[in-house]
């Protein structure tokens, strides 16, 4: 054992130490080896959050001086607490070779960008005071959904916590997903929206565009799994992700998240019913645009805001076009209220407990009535389980073998006024959000309304990638 008095060195240069003197050789060789990189230690924020998992392809971001610029992983670049969320973008090939290599603070020029993702970790909520105790708030002004992270792939700590059913993947436990941070849009502008090529023709994920609407929800999904496989180099993915169109209860996982301390619920910079997720207006669903007001104020501003336009709106309203976000700053998730409808993959299972079609373009059972039913097998076959949440019942609190746990259905049912409709047998699909001229306090997060699933003028879709 030698300890820290070990540090004498006599007059010829040897070491003195408990009475002895030492001389010590250092051997050095030549190698064309290289080095290996040290280990920087990957940051996380207080909260117990997990750190985000980057894809390959994938740029991690913060927004400073009002540009979007290359952080560091070992430097703070998100706080859960202060509602910051983690976010990070995929570069379009024409250009990504001249960030590669460059260092933190490197600016990203927005039009660079063809993917834009939000870091939702995993969590648990309390499942008390939920539904018509509006978390201990009102309809008008619902209160805090309290969540806790969990550590790696923790399980709920038990009692009246649960984990939230968007962290299990079919058998995977995830210890967090990406979630599109605005509406799915195409890369090119199709010149007859209700025959966009899919074949051709690649997604983005970027504000200030027109969303990608008219499209089938079997060709929707279809397209979302493209971006690991034909699609892969755009986004320079591996193949090893899997990216999906999102289900109901991913999009649940992030309106649960808004409305707690870790989202624009928890932000000082709003008051009373300015803590809805503010309502994007825009008539030609242009993404991340903001209204500026939660919809339970029908105004409509002359021009909408641009999700990043700071402009204080004072009196408890905070910022303009962040308040359009899941956090009212810019990190969180834009469009989750007005813009377009969003299809989610959440649809009724007929009398076996099969997904229905509908005219959605996967095969199914298709029902114009109670009475008459007939099977569509033209189609294509439904995916695996774990790419859709299938409901039981029409009723939200028996459709998933009780209350649809996390879903913003039965839990949020009304909250901020957001309305609420039911599956039937020849409305067998769930879109979320409203679009962007639901009055009378029908659009929001909590916003779900059913259709047939066919490619419809005003619905778009969002885009979720599991690392």
């Amino acid at each position: 054992w030698i300890d820290e008095s070990a540090n004498e060195i006599d007059e010829n240069g040897s070491w003195v130490y408990g009475g002895k003197t030492f001389t010590v050789n250092v051997n050095v060789y030549a190698s064309n080896n290289p080095l290996p990189k040290p280990i920087k230690p990957v940051y996380k924020d207080s909260t117990g959050a997990n750190a985000p998992e980057l894809a390959q392809g994938m740029i991690p971001v913060i927004y400073k001086d009002n540009h979007w610029q290359k952080v560091d992983t070992s430097d703070e670049w998100y706080d859960y607490s202060k509602q910051e969320w983690a976010n990070a973008v995929t570069i379009d090939p024409t250009y990504r070779e001249q960030y590669e290599g460059k260092e933190p603070g490197t600016i990203i020029d927005e039009n660079h960008i063809n993917t834009m993702w939000v870091w939702i970790p995993r969590y648990e909520y309390d499942t008390t005071k939920l539904g018509n105790n509006y978390a201990g708030g009102s309809q008008e002004t619902p209160g805090e959904i309290k969540v806790r992270f969990l550590s790696n792939t923790a399980d709920e700590s038990g009692g009246d916590y649960k984990l939230h059913p968007a962290f299990k993947f079919g058998e995977e436990d995830l210890e967090g997903f990406w979630y599109g941070k605005f509406e799915t849009s195409p890369k090119d502008s199709c010149s007859d929206e209700m025959d966009c090529n899919v074949d051709t023709i690649k997604p983005q994920i970027k504000p200030n565009v027109a969303s990608w609407r008219s499209i089938q929800v079997a060709k929707a999904f279809t397209l979302s799994q493209k971006m690991i496989d034909e699609f892969k180099d755009e986004y320079g993915f591996s193949g090893t992700e899997d990216t999906h169109m999102s289900k109901n209860s991913e999009w649940g996982a992030v309106a649960y998240l808004s409305q707690s301390k870790y989202g624009k619920y928890g932000n000082t910079l709003y008051d009373g019913v300015n803590k809805e997720v503010y309502q994007n207006k825009s008539d030609t669903y242009i993404t991340g645009s903001s209204n500026g007001t939660p919809s339970q104020d029908d105004s409509r501003q002359e021009g909408q805001y641009k999700y990043d336009d700071m402009t204080d709106l004072q009196d408890g309203k905070g910022l303009a076009g962040p308040g359009a976000s899941t956090t009212g700053n810019i990190t969180g998730v834009y469009d989750m209220s007005g813009g377009a409808y969003d299809f989610v993959m959440g649809v009724l299972a007929d009398e076996e407990g099969n997904p229905m079609s509908d005219i959605s373009g996967f095969n199914g059972k298709v029902c114009i009535s109670s009475i008459s039913c007939s099977d569509y097998s033209e189609g294509i076959a439904f995916p695996d389980k774990k790419y859709y949440d299938l409901y039981k019942t029409t009723s939200f609190t028996t459709a998933c073998d009780g209350i649809c746990y996390g879903h913003a259905l039965s839990e949020t049912s009304s909250w901020y006024g957001d309305y609420i409709n039911t599956l039937s047998q020849w409305s067998v699909w769930s879109y979320r959000g409203g679009y962007y001229s639901s009055i009378n306090v029908n659009a929001g997060v909590g916003y779900l309304g059913t259709h047939s699933g066919a490619a419809f003028d005003r619905a778009t879709f969002r885009l979720v990638l599991v690392p």
